[in-house]
């Protein structure tokens, strides 16, 4: 219509839309409690830690904590990216796709195809940002270092089933998670439910409320999910039973902890055959705390290799280091990583196997008690003495302190195996030999009162110190 055109011709497109990335999810609207892991990642932050590793087994709430911390602490930062590396097992996932991504929320249209020349575009554009990253279920530190921001003012939280503790290396604050206490469980049951007083109050729904904690295992998406079904019977709260009387795919906690057992099961496939057989036996055994020397002792195995296995499962995050004086690392298993355990040893392991390792057991605690007996109290060693092939060096315990320690640390073991030995009829088999002596299995029968022996053992121990310090 214009017949001829001089010139040149200009098409005006509209500038693209610069959004600053708000990629985090959003916070879990019940969260409750946590209130040491926030302040370490408050104070991870004041001091310059660019990185924080979450770890802890499913459902323990690493996600959720993280993204609250996000959330409330770095509203004002350039970009929030958030990476679901879960979805790495499947075969769509591609090791690029989650930078490509992100660069491009960050303004670049066409992200480089090789993995180098993305990672340097990454660090590149990341040098003078200030950046919060969520990077959820990393399975090891290599999938994790090439998705670090770089600048001195960003942070990057990490999940993470394993400990992760190769990132420790690069600077990284590791913040292991275990199940609520008690008072923040109760909590978060109850805003789940909506009925957030009857955490504070007395009364028949309290107590309910903590029967429902204790079938949750404290686990808050066990948690999180029973206050939801809760909440949608209005008139009847906390009035299901704890625990239905078989496993139900209808019941709240049920579901939760059988999607935990699921990941349990990818934790313990991915174990060494040796590591594997030390978790089913200790899932089988009566004992709340375990060293390297107990599970020597019912493996049949090294001090040596036994702690090496158990470190193993730390890193898995199967077990948890306790803190305290005894300078020998000691561990526990929380309630639904046990449950897995037993289940696991029921199907893999025969019954005479598991009656084995309860024997062994029961005999190590009789031999090592009679030798802190020996050092303690020497004149009021009233234990029998061992079988005949048992070890005779009495140094096992060099000072007071020695055997005094390790009492204090197999204090609670006592009574369950007692309770195991006795609900096995060992108690009263007295006719058990080893040529012709009688074992310190059998010794068992003259031992019901041994954990109120060891409790007037640790007593007198410290009072003799008590009495020489003066």
């Amino acid at each position: 219509m214009a017949r001829t055109v001089t010139g040149g011709v200009h098409h005006h497109a509209a500038p693209p839309l610069q959004v600053a990335p708000r990629q985090l999810p959003r916070r879990a609207p019940y969260f409750t409690g946590r209130s040491t892991e926030r302040a370490a990642l408050d104070t991870a932050r004041a001091t310059g830690t660019q990185t924080v590793v979450l770890s802890g087994i499913a459902g323990i709430g690493k996600s959720a904590l993280g993204v609250q911390w996000l959330h409330t602490s770095q509203e004002d930062a350039d970009a929030q990216l958030h990476a679901d590396l879960a979805a790495s097992h499947s075969a769509a996932f591609h090791a690029e796709d989650v930078p490509a991504s992100w660069l491009r929320a960050l303004g670049v249209e066409r992200p480089p195809a090789r993995e180098a020349e993305l990672a340097g575009l990454w660090r590149s554009l990341t040098a003078q940002r200030e950046v919060r990253v969520l990077i959820d279920g990393a399975r090891d530190a290599e999938q994790v270092r090439p998705l670090l921001p770089t600048g001195p003012r960003s942070f990057a939280v990490v999940t993470s089933r394993r400990l992760l503790w190769e990132l420790a290396a690069d600077g990284a604050l590791v913040l292991p998670l275990g199940p609520l206490e008690q008072r923040d469980a109760v909590a978060l049951l109850c805003a789940a439910a909506g009925t957030p007083d009857a955490a504070t109050a007395d009364g028949s729904s309290r107590a309910a409320a903590e029967a429902l904690v204790k079938a949750c295992a404290h686990m808050p998406l066990p948690l999180v999910l029973t206050g939801a079904r809760v909440r949608s019977r209005p008139g009847r709260p906390f009035t299901a039973p704890a625990r239905p009387p078989a496993r139900s795919v209808h019941d709240p906690q049920e579901r939760a902890l059988m999607a935990i057992a699921d990941a349990l099961t990818q934790s313990y496939n991915g174990l060494p055959l040796e590591t594997q057989a030390l978790y089913r036996t200790l899932g089988s055994l009566p004992v709340t705390t375990v060293d390297a020397d107990l599970a020597a002792a019912v493996c049949e195995i090294c001090p040596d290799e036994a702690g090496w296995y158990l470190e193993v499962l730390a890193e898995e995050r199967l077990l948890d280091p306790l803190s305290g004086e005894d300078p020998r690392p000691r561990y526990r298993m929380s309630s639904p990583v046990r449950d897995h355990a037993r289940a696991t040893a029921l199907e893999a392991d025969t019954a005479q196997e598991r009656e084995g390792a309860l024997r062994r057991l029961g005999d190590w605690l009789l031999e090592y008690t009679r030798r802190a007996q020996r050092v303690l109290t020497p004149a009021q060693a009233t234990l029998l003495n061992p079988a005949p092939d048992a070890p005779e060096s009495d140094r096992l315990f060099e000072t007071e302190a020695a055997a005094l320690a390790w009492l204090d640390g197999q204090q609670a073991n006592f009574l369950p195996v007692l309770k195991a030995t006795k609900s096995a009829g060992w108690l009263g088999d007295a006719h058990h030999h080893r040529g012709d002596t009688v074992t310190a299995r059998a010794c068992w029968r003259q031992t019901e009162g041994l954990n109120e022996s060891m409790c007037r053992l640790a007593d007198v121990a410290r009072l003799r110190e008590k009495a020489a310090e003066r």
